[in-house]
This record gives C-alpha cells, structure tokens and sequence, in this order.
C-alpha cells in the first residue's frame, strides 16, 4: 500500500468516528435537555452550553428565532454547519474528500455509504429544516460507514487487486457513480 493511500485511508476513519462521535453526544445532550427542560429550564441550557466548553473554538453561526426550541441553534452549529469544524457535516466531507483521493482502495459499499451520507447531511442543511431530521438516522449511517471502511482496510492485498466482484464492477464501471 502506498503511503498516501494509507494516509488518506487513515484521515478518512479518523474523520468517520469524529463524525459518529459528534453525533452521539449531539443526541445524548438532546435528549438531556428535552428530559430536564420542563422543569429545570437552566440545566437544560447548561446542557448545551457544555458542549460550546468542551469545543472551545466552535461558535453558533446561524440565527434563529426566539420561538425556536433550545436545541435548533446547536443542532445546526454541529450537525448541518459545513463551515464548523467540528460539524458532521465538515467531518463527512473531508472524510469524503479521502475517500474520493483514494477511490480505487475502497470496496464500492464504501464509498457509496460515504457519499450517500454525505448527500443527506448536505442536503438537510440546505434545506434548513426546523430541526435536523437526520440527526435520528446519522448515527447508524456513520456506524455503517466506519463498519464497512474497517472491513475495506482489512482486506488482504490480493483481493483488492481485483479478485472480488465490488472491484470487478467498479473496474467496469457499472456501478460507480462518476
């Protein structure tokens, strides 16, 4: 293996389980703060406030309105702010990014569940959605990501120079996006 293939590799895992990491303490101080907000509304916001300690350089980018739940403005800070860096959406990217240099290192299931995940997120930011509803759903897809990205880097040398049918179609192109 080249030592830029493992570097991006490398980068890419690394990028995945921050991506995952980011998502489960999003949705465990969620569900933290709507637990505790009807009746301690400042433990609620303490919640959300420790995790602007604990990444010290993030900020809350976008406005929102008064009405808006407690939660919206972090959920859009670390889940959908692509500017952020320690979004999910920066993390799939730049884990995106590795994956697009190193294309022809990964099994197929890779880098469409990286791409796939990608699109959703990018999507859902877009869009602006009161509250990002694929914030329920990240944390499986980036699981799935990382399952599969650790399966592709276990793969001996031998296979991933075309003995399996993934790098027989990708080789074919029949089944990779472009």
């Amino acid at each position: 293996m080249l030592s830029r293939v493992a570097d991006a590799v490398y980068w890419m895992g690394r990028y995945l389980e921050r991506a995952e990491n980011i998502t489960r303490l999003l949705l465990v101080t969620d569900d933290l703060a709507t637990e505790t907000q009807g009746f301690a509304e400042d433990l609620a916001q303490t919640a959300w406030k420790d995790i602007l300690a604990i990444l010290p350089s993030a900020e809350l980018t976008r406005p929102v309105s008064a009405f808006a739940p407690l939660s919206l403005p972090y959920l859009q800070a670390f889940f959908v702010d692509g500017k952020n860096p320690y979004s999910v959406h920066y993390s799939l990217r730049k884990a995106r990014e590795n994956a697009r240099a190193v294309r022809e290192a990964l099994t197929v299931e890779v880098f469409m569940s990286i791409n796939e995940t990608f699109r959703a997120v990018e999507a859902h930011g877009e869009r602006r959605p009161t509250r990002p509803a694929c914030a329920t759903r990240s944390p499986r897809r980036t699981k799935a990501c990382s399952a599969s990205s650790a399966r592709s880097r276990a793969r001996s040398p031998a296979t991933r120079r075309g003995t399996s049918s993934s790098s027989a179609r990708r080789s074919s192109g029949s089944t990779a996006p472009r």
